[in-house]
């Protein structure tokens, strides 16, 4: 199984995008994106005729209640009492409530524009890539190319590791992936550097929890209904 962890953002200049392949419990870090081919381009020759799993930090949806209040509302009309609805999906609330860290709200902050790109580059892989590429909603689920919505930070959380200031340090990136290969069998044969750019290191973050997907140990939703299809899940482990 190959898996590509992506860090998304507005510009491909900021995107981390890494490839690990997942064999008998082992997870290979294969390759990173240099940027010198299209990000489309990339994961097309990335992915060849494998069984693959995208997994993309970035919101693939929007509050329910968002998109229902919007749709009818005018200009000046109010839009209730209760924001965080409107501001928060389910699955927002279920990290915060597990992790203390809320993510960033997608009907409201910067996020949304790399939300919104994220899914054209979605979208143009659909159009680019002869095969069928679907959001999936469990691991047991039959798909040939599927996505998930992932977030390093909770990931990293669930490790017991510590977020605070990771970005900004190289050193301590390294550190956390000395701990992380405490619990994954990690093999970096390729030699890929993962540490000098804090957006590939989320993009391999992006992997593990790929593999906490494969292997059953996120938290899901309690229904798999209309409001969660319409909203999206981030999966992280227990």
């Amino acid at each position: 199984m190959k898996i590509i962890g992506i860090d998304s953002a507005v510009q491909d200049k900021n995107i981390g995008m890494v490839l690990c392949e997942y064999i008998n419990q082992q997870i290979h870090i294969k390759d990173k994106w240099d940027k010198a081919i299209t990000f489309e381009s990339q994961i097309e020759k990335w992915i060849d005729k494998n069984k693959t799993i995208l997994a993309v930090d970035s919101p693939l949806g929007w509050p329910k209640a968002f998109s229902k209040q919007l749709n009818d509302h005018l200009a000046g009309m109010t839009l209730g009492n209760d924001d965080k609805p409107f501001f928060k999906r389910q699955t927002d609330i279920d990290i915060a409530l597990r992790f203390g860290k809320i993510p960033l709200e997608v009907s409201a902050d910067r996020i949304a524009r790399t939300a919104y790109h994220t899914l054209r580059r979605l979208g143009n892989l659909k159009t680019t890539i002869t095969r069928n590429i679907e959001i999936i909603w469990s691991p047991t689920d039959d798909f040939d190319i599927g996505y998930i919505e992932v977030y390093p930070a909770s990931t990293l959380l669930a490790n017991k590791e510590s977020i605070k200031g990771y970005k900004q340090n190289e050193e301590q990136r390294k550190i956390i992936f000395e701990n992380i290969s405490k619990q994954y069998t990690i093999i970096n044969e390729e030699v890929t550097n993962i540490f000098n750019i804090e957006h590939d290191f989320d993009a391999f973050i992006c992997c593990l929890a790929g593999v906490d997907f494969l292997e059953n140990r996120c938290k899901r939703y309690i229904e798999l209904n209309d409001t969660i299809r319409k909203e999206g899940w981030i999966w992280t482990k227990e």
